[in-house]
């Protein structure tokens, strides 16, 4: 019996100029780097070893996969991840080094001492110094910048460790539209890690490290080479319009008017997560599971959003409309304000924040009452308990930090002070009625 019982297409052909398929060649290093089809972010720590094992072992060495495993390392160790995972695969396995272009069927492992990121299809090595005085989150900074960079064509693995690294990198990676599986806790040496990404509600799988090799290559014989379009029977209208009314039926919900492109992005990733071979067998798994509506419905609702996102519009809030909102206010009339689709909350604290300073550089009494309002409940939930991770620092900067977050199980949480001012749930602008005499309405 073959070693991998499922084998990948010993060609993977990408869609060239004109429709024309075409075979992506290996980059040579200082040239443009080609496009990457898939790339595959395995994280670890405490406990990963043998978790990798059983990923390598299994996972056929013809997927036209680019694999990058990032380990927490002794930072002084010799580079010997690499020289592990070549006992398992027949893969070429490189120890990564500052601008390799990733190829396909390569395992590229993080150098001792060294954080990893991607950028232009190619690996960039960062010095730990750089993160001076940070936790060590090489997972999450990893994982961002996959997200970032292939969106879609990204999947990520996180296997057996100690604390967060990893729970801020998946949520990225779903965000973009990515597909990430977890080692189930229960199998995992050490479940902290595992445990923290399924409570970010990112996970699309939960795994036994057995089986995640069958997995990844299940997702990577899926990717159609054709259109969306190019594989249905009926118009894709017709599909969305029933779709659409699933959706509505199970979940309350209406998305008819969602930009499409971004339906069918998310639409894939659950048929790449559901192993359908097309839409019409994945309407099918729609009509017949309530738990896959609802989990459709959350990829829906994924939102993208930081603390001062759009730094130049706080800057006008910030110096023109906070002011004028409590010019000459009498003290018992509150400000009143709504936060429409506020997601996991970070601008709607951040709005807070500036008012809460304006009030303290004026010396003013002031009511101020913030209703902050999303149709994802898992994120006014995740916006109510105001928990963020450690990478937070760059966006709300040191000053801010300090004054508006404290420590709470290895995470920051907003003041109380602040989370006090906001009022936030559950609301649908489309079905419910809108939040009445208003001073500010932010979307």
């Amino acid at each position: 019996m073959s070693r991998y019982p499922h084998m990948c297409p010993k060609k993977r052909l990408s869609s060239g100029k004109n429709g024309v398929a075409s075979v992506a060649e290996p980059a040579v290093k200082g040239e443009a780097a080609p496009p990457v089809p898939i790339a595959v972010g395995i994280g670890g720590s405490a406990g990963g070893y043998e978790p990798l094992e059983h990923i390598f072992i299994a996972i056929p060495p013809d997927c036209d996969l680019s694999f990058v495993v990032v380990m927490h390392l002794p930072p002084e160790g010799p580079p010997l991840l690499a020289d592990l995972i070549r006992r398992y695969t027949t893969m070429e396995v490189l120890t990564a080094e500052h601008g390799m272009a990733l190829r396909p069927n390569t395992v590229y492992t993080i150098p001792p001492g060294r954080e990893l990121t991607l950028s232009g299809g190619r690996l960039q090595l960062h010095d730990l110094e750089e993160w001076k005085g940070k936790p060590n989150h090489a997972i999450d900074r990893f994982f961002t910048s996959l997200a970032d960079e292939l969106g879609a064509r990204a999947i990520t693995v996180l296997l057996s460790g100690f604390g967060l690294d990893g729970s801020e990198g998946v949520r990225r990676i779903k965000e973009g539209g990515g597909i990430v599986l977890v080692q189930d806790p229960e199998t995992a040496v050490n479940p902290s890690m595992p445990h923290n990404a399924i409570v970010t509600g990112a996970v699309d799988i939960v795994l036994p490290a057995e089986e995640i090799a069958h997995r990844i290559a299940k997702i990577a014989r899926g990717e159609c080479l054709l259109t969306q379009e190019a594989c249905l029977t009926t118009t894709l209208d017709e599909d969305l319009h029933a779709l659409f009314a699933i959706l509505k039926a199970r979940t309350g919900h209406d998305f008819s008017s969602y930009k499409r492109n971004t339906v069918l992005r998310r639409i894939e990733r659950r048929m790449a997560v559901n192993e359908a071979g097309g839409l019409k067998k994945y309407l099918a798994i729609l009509d017949q599971s309530p738990l896959e509506a609802q989990a459709l419905c959350q990829e829906l609702l994924i939102g993208v959003t930081n603390f001062f996102r759009d730094p130049e519009a706080f800057e006008l809030l910030q110096r023109e409309i906070i002011p004028r909102l409590f010019a000459g206010r009498d003290p018992e009339d509150p400000v009143r304000i709504w936060h429409a689709c506020c997601a996991t909350g970070e601008e709607v604290y951040s709005v807070a924040m500036l008012i809460r300073e304006h009030l303290e550089k004026e010396n003013l009494q002031a009511r101020v009452q913030i209703f902050a309002t999303d149709i994802d409940e898992a994120a006014v939930a995740q916006a109510r308990a105001g928990l963020y991770t450690d990478d937070i620092g760059p966006e709300v900067g040191e000053e801010r930090q300090k004054n508006f977050f404290t420590r709470s199980d290895g995470r920051w949480q907003v003041t109380k002070q602040l989370r006090e001012m906001i009022v936030f749930a559950h609301h649908s602008i489309i079905k419910d009625p809108p939040f009445s005499r208003l001073d500010l309405l932010v979307c």
